[in-house]
């Protein structure tokens, strides 16, 4: 019998992370307007504007949610925008689910401590109507705590880390005007409003050398967790925990 992969094994060797959030504060978006098979390569969409080759797109709502890439080297035109063959459709996605384009930033390697995972909820089987989560439709699993270290002082893990939208971070990185990163935790008119429902992708080699990829999206930060302490020969990381509320999708290469 074949042995059956640990429930912590699936992430504990991923090496790399990822923050996926829409491009810019009114992204590209667009819709479906005719129908996607899963395994499909090209979406036919309302509008093309803003999307170029090689970006990376969200499509679909709720549980379908997922990432691709356009096309490398096909440009969309007229209402069709031609995937990259190695991110086709997983899921098959409707009439009028969002097109939206997105930006990666690439958050760098994990600590060697590697990720942990931990679940809530118990092992049972959920009825269709109550399926929300796409993991939850294939363990019975409510909810997902991912926790990790990241290895540097990039403004951005610090910020990724505590829940806060990247538009906090100032300055262009010389000395007259360097990177800063503002932690009064309100905006211009008073109220709270971070970033709750980003996608955090973690990418690495499993025992069996096949190179996993993770979408987890829907992702709320638990601050918490910050906390650093820095000492000689000793080596810092920025540590992160995530609930994972929207469910965590798989790609896999050999």
């Amino acid at each position: 019998m074949a042995r059956q992969n640990r429930k912590t094994e699936y992430l504990s060797h991923a090496r790399s992370v990822e923050l996926i959030i829409p491009a810019t504060a009114s992204p590209a978006a667009t819709a479906l307007t005719a129908a996607a098979a899963a395994g499909a390569v090209s979406l036919t969409v309302g509008a093309i504007a803003g999307i170029a080759v090689g970006n990376t797109i969200m499509v679909g709502r709720g549980e379908r949610r997922e990432i691709v890439k356009v096309h490398p080297s096909t440009a969309p035109s007229g209402s069709t925008i031609t995937l990259d063959p190695t991110t086709p459709l997983l899921y098959a996605q409707d009439i009028g689910d969002d097109v939206v384009l997105q930006q990666i930033l690439d958050l760098g390697p994990v600590h060697a401590d590697g990720v942990s995972l931990s679940y809530e909820g118990d092992p049972t089987d959920i009825p269709a109507e109550n399926q929300s989560f796409l993991y939850a439709q294939k363990t019975g699993f409510l909810e997902i705590t991912v926790e990790f270290g990241l290895l540097g002082y990039m403004v951005e893990q610090f910020c990724a880390a505590l829940g806060l939208l990247l538009s906090r971070i100032v300055g262009s990185g010389t000395a007259s005007a360097p990177r800063e990163l503002y932690l009064d935790l309100t905006d211009v008119d008073g109220v709270i409003n971070e970033q709750t429902d980003a996608c955090w992708r973690l990418t690495g080699v499993r025992k069996d050398r096949t190179v996993v990829q993770y979408d987890c999206f829907a992702c709320e930060i638990d601050p918490s967790a910050f906390s650093i302490e820095q000492g000689r020969t000793v080596v810092t990381k920025v540590p992160v925990r995530l609930k994972v509320t929207g469910g965590v999708l798989m790609r896999m290469w050999q």
